[in-house]
């Protein structure tokens, strides 16, 4: 595995305007960027969880971990005591496999109480346990499990169940990574606040009211959001970047977006994924609420850069009267010293879709808010695209390798080797499938997140 630092260090880049790069594997945060400045690595101060009861450190600052002096029996609450006390170096706590019950009842923001608070202004805290990892059962409190307040988090091997609130909470300036995680049974599963960056990597949130909801930077990578069947799966908050690549999203619902939902100004890029089964009453998988930003305009109206950018993904089983919609309408332009005007939508798109299938069940589109380009549609309805009326012939959502559950296209589906080595995402830039799979398989790419 890569080491921690140098994931840091390329998360942590500056973002551009006009080039687009995916976030890193893994480590997510601009904050996280002070800890691997130039100069010698702090010291480490390693603490190991043994004791499964709900306790406080007996003292904060010194270095151990033990609820009561001199017996070492370190608790989660007192491991993360501990590590708030330390500003100066990173903490790394490891945790004993086993199931940890949070039974401090209250609401407060230092720890003492409720849910566990991670309050660190600088320095790195990993918190991971070996296979088969440590469970926090949070019905007891009824308050969220994790609340990242400041600083950076690694968490790996956790599964958090039973919040009434946010499994965990990520606060404006404080970054989490979370690898090899499940989130279930929690009214959220994930929420990033304006500010907050997030990178979620070989995880499943499940089976949540809402799955993930996000207002900071944010990267989803070969992990799967399903049956969170209250509020969707993915909801994307305004003025937020997020990367989802060789993930899937499957029968999530809501009332708008059951698969993601994205505000107006956000930008979501989806690439090698599988999005199938969701549920709505307008854009079962995909709704975008208003364009990325006005690309330009003149007196006759507006051409808008998209919101949603989908490159080598699969689209299927969506549930509702369509799979991918949004809101044109107008919008306002605005001229110094002349006032604002509203202008109707005359190019551009919402959503954009290139080399992918959509297979719906309705219509697929719900107007030409939707681009398809070099891409398969099992209707007329989107805006380019070949209409294959007669079925695009995927296989069931199954196991057909790799991290997450896909759609397999048959022998016989249009699919098939339809895209030439060389163009479109048919490159070396994109060398493997959803699964890891390398393509092209055959003469040419299959349209979609993976290769026959």
């Amino acid at each position: 595995m890569e080491p921690i630092d140098n994931r840091v260090q390329r998360v942590a880049a500056p973002r551009r305007r006009r080039r687009r790069e995916p976030l890193a594997v893994g480590l997510a945060v601009a904050v996280i960027a002070l800890l691997t400045a130039c100069g010698p690595p702090p010291p480490v101060l390693a603490l190991t969880v043994v004791a499964t009861d709900d306790g406080r450190d007996a003292e904060p600052g010194d270095g151990v971990c033990e609820m009561t002096a001199a017996t070492g029996d370190c608790s989660l609450r007192a491991a993360v005591d501990e590590a708030n006390a330390w500003a100066d170096r990173e903490v790394r706590i490891t945790v004993t496999p086993g199931n940890y019950q949070l039974t401090r009842v209250g609401l407060d923001d230092t720890n003492a109480e409720g849910d566990l608070d991670l309050r660190r202004a600088t320095g790195l805290t990993v918190i991971e346990a070996p296979s088969p990892g440590f469970a926090v059962d949070v019905s007891p409190v009824g308050e969220q499990a994790l609340d990242l307040w400041q600083g950076g988090l690694v968490l790996r091997r956790a599964t958090v169940r039973s919040s009434i609130g946010d499994a965990i909470r990520v606060r404006g300036g404080a970054a989490l990574v979370a690898d090899e995680v499940a989130l279930f049974e929690n009214a959220t599963g994930l929420r990033v606040d304006a500010g907050g960056a997030l990178a979620l990597g070989d995880s499943e949130v499940f089976e949540n009211d809402v799955g993930v909801v996000v207002d900071g930077r944010t990267s989803i990578e070969r992990s799967t959001i399903r049956d969170n069947d209250g509020g969707g799966g993915v909801v994307v908050g305004p003025d937020t970047e997020v990367t989802i690549d060789r993930s899937t999203i499957a029968r999530n619902a809501a009332t708008v977006g059951g698969g993601i939902s994205v505000a107006r100004t956000a930008h979501v890029s989806i690439t090698r994924s599988t999005i199938s089964g969701n549920q709505a009453a307008q854009g079962a998988a995909i709704h975008a609420a208003g364009p990325h930003r006005v690309d330009s305009w003149s007196t006759d109206g507006v051409i808008l850069a998209p919101s949603v950018a989908v490159r080598a993904t699969t689209i299927a089983a969506s549930v509702g009267p369509t799979a991918l919609a949004g809101v044109t309408g107008t919008y306002p332009v605005c001229i110094p010293g002349s006032g604002c005007i509203d202008l109707p939508v005359i190019g551009g798109s919402l959503i954009d879709v290139e080399d992918s299938l959509i297979d719906a069940t309705a219509a697929a589109c719900a107007g030409p808010e939707t681009m398809a380009e070099s891409s398969l549609v099992s209707d007329g309805t989107c805006r380019g695209g070949t209409n294959h009326g007669g079925g695009l012939l995927l296989e069931v959502l199954a196991d057909n390798g790799g991290p997450t559950l896909t759609h397999l296209p048959n022998g016989s589906s249009p699919a098939v080797d339809s895209l030439p080595f060389g163009s479109g995402s048919c490159t070396s830039a994109l060398p493997a499938d959803q699964r890891g799979v390398a393509r092209p398989a055959g003469g040419g790419c299959d349209l979609g997140a993976v290769e026959r």
